[in-house]
């Protein structure tokens, strides 16, 4: 690693300045936006030791800092985000892939787009902590207006938005809110959210002066971030938060591709060819998500490999 801070430093003017519009599409800049990066890992590492359990199970990823498909060859800002745990993204993502028209994955190819995301921005004037939910992250979007659709969820929104300092706003394609507004206009957010065509935002700026001290920036990060992360958590998927039933479909996914794998189905006739139970016939009962054979041999019912099986 070229760059690595022991300890945040707080962010500089270098660092602004290595978003100045004229930097964007350059990769002469890269080696400044990278310095900017290992900031932002460096912040990441102290967060996670300061706020602690709250963050159990995320992981900190920062963005790009070099020109590239992903980031529609711009790198306007960089940011400094926690994402699910890596196995449920891989199932989400899986989901989003195969429910994305191609025409929109080609038009917008950046992964932050596709799921929603709480973290640190930085840009040319200063730092932002933001939640923000993109239109094309279709999933979460659904998932968060299916919860402020119902009213025993109203109450626990409404306190959520409230635990935010005044200092944050909430914007969606353009349209600010209040924040008492946002804590009483489910309804209407939730109207909002399904014919969105740009950017849900929850966010408060940071001047350079509170985002170039580094135990200042650390302390403001930690004291609020909690709260964005329990605006993130209501409305993000996740297998405990699943208003969509994805989990269900995904496992019954996993047990069809299993299923074809092993070559058995439930109900399926069968010979045992190995084994201590060789020659002796059956009915299956069940496929597990590993492939595994789940056989009734008279009054046995087993698990079993599906090598040492035929149909009848």
């Amino acid at each position: 690693m070229l760059y690595k801070f022991d300890r945040f430093p707080g962010f500089g003017a270098d660092d602004f300045g290595a978003f100045a519009e004229r930097k964007w599409s350059s990769n002469r800049f890269n080696l400044e936006r990278m310095k900017t990066r290992a900031r932002l890992d460096a912040l990441g590492r102290e967060m996670a030791d300061s706020v602690g359990r709250e963050l159990e199970g995320l992981v900190f990823r920062t963005t790009l800092d070099h020109p590239h498909i992903f980031n529609r060859n711009q790198v306007r800002e960089m940011w400094g985000y926690l994402d699910r745990p890596e196995e449920e993204r891989t199932e989400l993502m899986r989901v989003v892939d195969r429910e994305m028209p191609l025409k929109d994955m080609v038009d917008d190819p950046v992964p932050q787009h596709q799921v929603a995301l709480t973290g640190v921005g930085v840009d040319a004037e200063g730092a932002t902590l933001f939640l923000r939910l993109h239109s094309n992250a279709r999933l979460d979007r659904r998932n968060l207006a299916a919860r402020l659709a119902d009213p025993m969820e109203e109450a626990e929104w409404a306190a959520l938005v409230k635990r935010l300092p005044g200092a944050y706003a909430f914007e969606v394609d353009g349209n600010r809110m209040k924040l008492s507004d946002a804590a009483k206009g489910a309804s209407a957010l939730r109207s909002w959210l399904e014919s969105l065509t740009g950017w849900f935002r929850v966010e408060r700026r940071l001047t350079p002066d509170e985002a170039g001290d580094g135990p200042r920036m650390l302390s403001i990060v930690t004291d609020e971030l909690p709260g964005l992360l329990g605006l993130w958590r209501f409305g993000a998927w996740s297998r405990s938060n699943d208003r969509l039933k994805l989990a269900r479909s995904l496992k019954e996914e996993r047990k069809q591709k299993a299923r074809k794998l092993s070559g058995f189905e439930s109900g399926d006739a069968v010979i045992v060819t190995g084994g201590l139970l060789s020659g002796k016939t059956g009915t299956v009962v069940d496929v597990d998500l590993k492939g595994r054979v789940r056989v009734q041999l008279g009054r046995i019912n087993i698990e079993m490999d599906p090598k040492l099986l035929r149909k009848a």
